[in-house]
């Protein structure tokens, strides 16, 4: 036998090549955020300098800090629990990581839940994309090109909402009809004899919601939101974050597989380097967040 194939010489080593192609990947994704957020930026101070407007605050949007950094303290720990699999299953405790990844997976599920519950709340006051009333000064040429066409969607929605509450107490005489309605009333009737504006109908809903926040539930209609530069506020926040989402979710499919693995008692040291990826990429996903969060819900 030749010494060069001898059971002394020290096999090459061979390169992972599905390790290889996740960071090759992940490097895709980290200039594809990068992009995204970077454009978000720049959008926003474009708008902010070209209208002379601040960029709308959380609370003008219904972005919630707290939920968001509860959100971000559950994606944080589902990350750490998969890290935990990994050092488990390398330390030959197949039971171990299964629990771990388990909790990785319900963890990450939660936080899926958490932003759905923030999606709808962003639907029920009307934070979509295309409608949300704007505020621009009147005279200007933001306010002509929003009066014109981006404004009328958000008057279409507005009168909607107002024909199924308002417009049934229109011939009533009931001086007991709180302020924020009979506001609402009066909005509706100018809507009908076509007096106002898209931009108009977005300050007089301004107003509406001004009165409201010291009015009992139920004394007015829940009519859209009206933020500055809100349109492209929900286009970026719909974007940024289900782009997010979407990662979340393929991260979430490789959990499942391989707590269904490990609770069915296949998992075994072999699928240690398969782990290993799946946690790196979860980890990608979580640092993703971490730069997301600032930017989004406290900015």
């Amino acid at each position: 036998m030749n010494s060069e194939h001898s059971l002394d010489t020290p096999r090459p080593v061979r390169p992972d090549a599905a390790r290889f192609a996740l960071l090759v990947f992940l490097g895709t994704e980290v200039m594809f955020f990068t992009a995204l957020l970077a454009s978000y930026l720049v959008l926003r101070a474009g708008a902010v300098a070209r209208d002379g407007i601040p960029w709308p605050k959380p609370s003008d949007v219904h972005v919630e800090p707290l939920v968001g950094l509860a959100n971000t303290i559950i994606l944080v720990a589902s990350s750490a629990a998969a890290m935990l699999a990994c050092k488990l299953l390398a330390s030959g405790s197949p039971k171990g990581a299964t629990a771990c990844l388990t909790a990785s997976l319900l963890l990450g599920t939660l936080f899926l839940g958490v932003k759905g519950y923030e999606y709808h709340g962003k639907y029920r006051h009307g934070l979509l994309p295309g409608r949300i009333g704007e505020l621009h000064p009147p005279g200007t040429v933001a306010r002509a090109r929003y009066d014109i066409s981006a404004g009328l969607a958000f008057m279409d929605s507005v009168k909607v909402r107002l024909e199924a509450d308002a417009r049934p107490l229109l011939k009533s005489s009931d001086d007991s009809i709180a302020l924020p309605l009979k506001l609402e009333m009066e909005l509706l009737r100018e809507i009908d004899q076509k007096k106002l504006s898209a931009g108009m109908v977005a300050e007089r809903v301004r107003d509406i919601h001004l009165e409201s926040g010291h009015s009992a539930p139920g004394s007015h209609v829940n009519l859209p939101a009206v933020a500055a530069h809100g349109n492209l506020w929900a286009s970026s926040y719909f974007l940024i974050t289900g782009c997010h989402a979407l990662h979340l979710v393929v991260g979430l499919v490789f959990l499942l597989g391989l707590s269904i693995k490990g609770l069915a008692g296949h998992l075994k040291s072999d699928d240690l380097p398969y782990l290993s990826n799946v946690a790196i990429y979860w980890h990608f996903v979580d640092m993703v967040w971490l730069v997301v969060f600032p930017i989004i819900y406290l900015l």
